[in-house]
């Protein structure tokens, strides 16, 4: 798609949180299952610190 590596994982991050925030606004999986909602953000979360860390280690592996 994109021939750069971090423009890409940011497009694939911008679709991972539209997908949790639509999931957060249906109010129907909020008020059923709280516990489904907070398992989804806390996988959002740690998928957001791993794309980071992906981009940060690979700026660290150019600089060597």
């Amino acid at each position: 798609m994109f021939k750069n590596n971090i423009a890409n994982r940011i497009l694939k991050l911008a679709g991972f949180w539209l997908i949790v925030i639509i999931l957060s606004i249906n109010n129907s999986i909020s008020l059923s299952n709280p516990v489904l909602l907070s398992f989804i953000a806390v996988l959002a979360i740690l998928f957001t610190f791993f794309q980071f860390y992906q981009v940060v280690s690979e700026r660290k592996l150019k600089r060597q």
